[in-house]
């Protein structure tokens, strides 16, 4: 058995309904969270055999509910790596700061995580046609892993989506509805057309399966700290929060981790221009406007004493870059002028 899913559970009430099944909310119109066997799931899987595996969110299909091998879609997904940020460190001061990359996944965005296994759960369920309200990284990763599986996606967006999305998810098969009207407009629509057009909603708050991907960067990031998780996590708001709280409660069902949790703390995109510029100067690395929300958080949080020296920080930067300005030349030369190189040569520290 590839799968140890069990039922699953209404988040608000309780309510339990059956694993093989295709779901959106619950009759309260509650999220439905999976649950597992977690009792045989310990017995068939142990941390030295994982770390045998090669990388990507299906070395965790224990803890996924897609039951048979053919139905897991993959479009290469790789361990996202947990970069180290030195110069940053030494710059604020505060924790040990990782950054996890999770731009590296297919269709550039964490995003991946989760399309990858309502997509996956899609085709085991025979699902064909899918639908979703989405005008940024989640209507990519949709059109991405449903050409994959060769499954219809329908993508509504509203009529003042970036152009750039808009070709990405046209060049991937996508059928593009645009609306004259709000992002909450177009999820209407798909909503209430679940039943006359026949689709599958897979907006990412409306299905249980989209959770279960996301969980993935919760066990894998404990994975990669060795079992032991950071003190703190700073990311963008959305469901991300509470795959990972989920990942965590089931690793320490089985006895992989202890009680101890992060601190976790989502934050709003909100520009944070600012912090995107210092990480990309100091790290080289761009951050998403969620990454650099987060960044930013973070900085707040070493300033106000919150972060401790010594303690392990870890920032999601959940997509390629998007959402901020360019930085400005600083310098420009006329290449028919005298050219002065001097001033290209490095300062010493006396000249500084």
């Amino acid at each position: 058995m590839a799968s140890y899913i069990s039922h699953f559970e209404c988040s608000r009430t309780g309510e339990t309904y059956p694993a093989r099944a295709v779901h959106g909310l619950s009759r309260a119109g509650g999220p439905l969270l999976a649950r597992y066997d977690l009792a045989s799931l310990k017995g068939a899987v142990s941390r030295e055999a994982l770390a045998k595996r090669t990388g990507g969110l299906w070395r965790y299909h224990e803890f996924l509910p897609v039951e048979m091998e053919k139905n897991r879609i993959s479009l290469g997904e790789m361990m996202t790596p947990l970069i180290r940020a030195p110069r940053i460190e030494a710059l604020r001061g505060g924790a040990d700061l990782y950054v996890k990359d999770e731009s590296r996944l297919p269709a550039g965005s964490a995003m991946a995580r989760g399309l990858a296994l309502a997509v996956s759960m899609a085709r085991e369920l025979r699902l064909n046609h899918l639908a979703m309200a989405a005008d940024g990284a989640a209507g990519v990763a949709l059109a991405a892993y449903a050409a994959r599986a060769g499954l219809r996606a329908t993508i509504f967006c509203a009529d003042d989506a970036a152009p750039d999305i808009i070709g990405k998810l046209a060049a991937r098969r996508a059928d593009v509805i645009r609306v004259n009207g709000r992002p909450e407009d177009c999820a209407r629509i798909v909503r209430e057309g679940t039943t006359d057009a026949g689709w599958f909603d897979v907006t990412p708050t409306q299905e249980p399966y989209f959770i279960e991907g996301m969980k993935t960067a919760g066990l894998e990031l404990a994975e990669q700290c060795g079992w032991k998780l950071p003190a703190w996590i700073f990311l963008g708001e959305g469901p991300a929060v509470d795959a990972l709280a989920k990942a965590f409660d089931e690793l320490e069902a089985i006895g992989w981790i202890g009680p101890g949790r992060p601190s976790i703390v989502a934050v709003a995109v909100d520009g944070a221009i600012e912090a995107h510029a210092e990480m990309a100067r100091e790290e080289g690395l761009l951050l998403s406007p969620d990454g650099a929300a987060a960044y930013a958080a973070y900085v707040r949080a070493v300033a106000e004493r919150r972060v401790k020296r010594g303690e392990r920080a870890v920032l999601f930067n959940g997509a390629t870059l998007g959402g901020q300005p360019p930085p400005p030349i600083v310098t420009r030369i006329d290449r028919d002028a005298p050219i002065n190189y001097a001033q290209f040569r490095l300062k010493s520290s006396r000249d500084a």
